[in-house]
């Protein structure tokens, strides 16, 4: 008989993994747990994918998954070690016994749980009934604490792990070998399962090194552990709701937003803050993507989000926990009309009017802004009696282009809910300082961890096996092993051997004539200086981060940021866009005063300069168009109202 545990492999960097959300970074990969006496070669995934992201931090960590698996492997090759050298003939040891124990009945309760949970649920509504109400607290009370004594505490008892259950499957196993099979002694069996745990624990540096670049990459936990800067977002979404989720916990009654909309330009960290959100309130909710199935399927929205809620309410009735709705792209479903657009069409662009002209052909927005609407003062509230539409959810939406939603969506002010709209813009002043603070932090974490491998003697290998480096970066950091300066490597993580740290941030801070930068750009020139400083580390990090910098320059023009500015303008004062023609003369007309007055500051006569600037181009553009549209020409007559108004100006 020959005893060959299975022994832990990295995967390869083409192994395919599922996941039900995004991550910031896609270096999730698990081990593979399958692999031969030939198999010598290890794998590590990429840590240079780019995401876009708000930036994350970490605290002190545990084991990682692949460190637990090895060890997993290691004890239960060393529990087949006792099991054979305590072995008799036949005889069953302790270990053996509580194996076979557990999987007796983790397998009867398979064959009985759904009997079970249709007994238990029968029993629980008779409890219900016996108290009168189905929403009052004594019913809901009777029924949990009896689904809880006939069914849920059962299977909490028999329930397994997928770890466990092979766990104790090669404890029988090894048993029914060892008592079956004649075909090595065993003292030759014990020799193998020695041999394999040397190799095990050959394999933890490996397995370690995995997890601390895994952990290094990756962040977990919720908004306060995760996201760096971005103080007044983090205070204003624990406080409106992340808190009152979870006091909603012990208090039902707590009241818990309906609908909050996150927005801002691509890149500055919407889908990761729904990321941290969704992980910070997991005890509390259950979180469900909609933005695939809204978009996939044929029936109205309406139809859609109806079964949903139901579903919602559902849930909370089983469970206790409430529910969040995420939905992204959603200029997509609550456009604007072409016939809503009022002034506001002076500040938009050609590509705003054709997504408008194409949001509104391919969905019926208007029904859907006015159902959206009406779920406000419902859908947060816990199902009643007294209120059967509640559903005890939240609806959270992101968009690109919130200026383009529903005016009436972005300004109703219901008794019980609103649309709460929380802008997020590139990072500034202390943001962008934390942001740039957080990749170094990241890649310095990342060189400490190379200059401890050096105190391996597979070092070599375990530098090679580090994915995403240039072969010239891997040779450079094995002759540093060899020659002693290893540990010359060192990257700041304050970014405190910047020349002018403060005069960096003020620099490369947002402006109306430079543009910026967002987060997804800061991450990757820090991915692709990392990537030179290895081949490189004679240069300082922070000189190869601001020579890519430099060569890249930013991702949000200068045009495109003062676009956004009047983006945030529209989504946070949409009252002020419900004007008429007479409307926008007279605003101009207070402006042009102003101006002519000195009453402007330096600063606002350089945003209005650029905004004239900026819409003498699109009026330019528009007005070489043939054929134009109704709405096409609906704004091109507010820019000839503008610049009407402002034609005497010497600007």
């Amino acid at each position: 008989m020959k005893i060959i545990p299975v022994l832990p492999r990295f995967m390869s960097n083409n192994s395919q993994i599922s996941t039900d959300k995004p991550a910031v970074l896609n270096n999730n990969q698990n081990i593979n747990t399958e692999s031969t006496d030939d198999e010598k070669r290890y794998f590590l995934p990429s840590f240079h994918n780019l995401g876009q992201s708000i930036p994350f931090g970490g605290k002190e960590r545990e084991d990682g998954i692949n460190v637990k698996k090895v060890k997993q492997k290691i004890e239960e090759t060393k529990n087949a070690i006792a099991i054979l050298k305590n072995s008799n003939g036949p005889e069953q040891s302790d270990i053996v016994k509580e194996a076979y124990q557990k999987m007796n009945d983790y397998n009867h309760w398979q064959l009985i749980k759904n009997q079970t949970y249709d007994n238990a649920k029968i029993e629980a509504e008779d409890a219900r009934v016996a108290n009168k109400r189905w929403y009052g607290s004594y019913g809901v009370r009777a029924r949990d604490a009896k689904m809880e004594e006939l069914y849920y505490s059962k299977e909490r008892k028999y329930n397994l792990s997928q770890d466990d259950i092979e766990k104790y499957n090669g404890i029988i196993a090894l048993y029914e070998t060892n008592v079956k099979n004649d075909n090595l002694n065993k003292s030759q069996q014990i020799k193998i399962l020695e041999d394999k745990l040397k190799e095990l624990e050959t394999n933890m540096d490996y397995a370690t090194l995995y997890d601390e670049i895994n952990s290094t990459l990756n962040s977990k936990g919720g908004i306060e552990n995760r996201i760096a800067g971005y103080r007044s977002i983090k205070d204003e979404i624990a406080r409106t709701f992340v808190n009152p989720l979870e006091a909603s916990k012990n208090d039902p009654n707590v009241k818990i937003p309906s609908a909050i909309m996150l927005y801002g330009a691509t890149g500055c960290g919407k889908t990761t803050l729904l990321d941290a959100i969704s992980e910070q309130s997991k005890d509390y909710a259950v979180v469900k993507n909609l933005s695939n199935q809204l978009s996939s399927n044929t029936d109205s929205f309406k139809t859609q989000m109806d079964y949903y809620l139901e579903e919602a309410r559902e849930r909370y009735k089983t469970t206790g926990k409430r529910t969040i709705y995420l939905i992204n792209e959603a200029e997509k479903l609550f456009c604007m009309t072409p016939e809503d657009i009022e002034t506001s069409g002076m500040f938009l662009d050609a590509s705003d009017v054709a997504k408008v002209e194409k949001y509104n052909e391919i969905a019926d927005c208007d029904l859907n802004v006015n159902f959206f609407k009406s779920l406000f003062d419902t859908i947060s509230k816990i199902p009643t009696e007294d209120n059967p539409d509640g559903a005890a959810a939240t609806i959270f939406i992101t968009s690109n282009y919130p200026h383009l939603i529903h005016k009436d969506l972005l300004s109703r002010d219901g008794r019980h809910g609103k649309l709460m709209k929380i802008a997020i813009k590139p990072a500034a002043d202390e943001d962008l300082k934390e942001v740039m603070q957080f990749y170094f932090k990241k890649y310095s974490d990342l060189v400490e961890t190379i200059k401890m491998l050096s105190t391996k003697e597979n070092y070599a290998d375990l530098i090679n096996s580090l994915p995403d480096i240039t072969n010239k970066g891997k040779e450079v950091l094995i002759a540093k092993v060899k020659d002693g300066t290893i540990v010359n490597m060192h990257i700041d993580p304050t970014c405190g051997e910047f020349k002018n740290f403060e005069q960096f941030i003020k620099g490369n801070n947002p402006s109306i004539n430079r543009g910026a930068y967002s987060n997804a750009r800061i991450q990757n020139i820090a991915d692709k200086a990392f990537a030179a400083y290895l081949e490189n580390p004679a240069v300082p990090y922070e000189n190869h981060f601001c020579r890519i910098k430099n060569e890249w320059g930013v991702d949000i023009t200068s045009q495109t940021y003062r676009y956004f500015n009047n983006v945030y303008e529209m989504v946070e004062n949409p009252e002020k866009f419900k004007n008429t023609y007479a409307s926008i003369e007279e605003s101009i007309l207070d402006m042009r005063n102003a101006y002519l007055d000195g009453q402007l500051s330096d600063d606002e006569v350089k945003e209005f300069k650029y905004q004239v600037k900026d819409i003498k181009a699109k009026y330019k553009e528009l007005q070489a168009k043939s054929n134009l549209s109704d709405l096409e020409q609906k704004v091109l007559k507010q820019y000839e109202v503008f610049l009407e108004a402002i034609e005497d100006l010497d600007l």
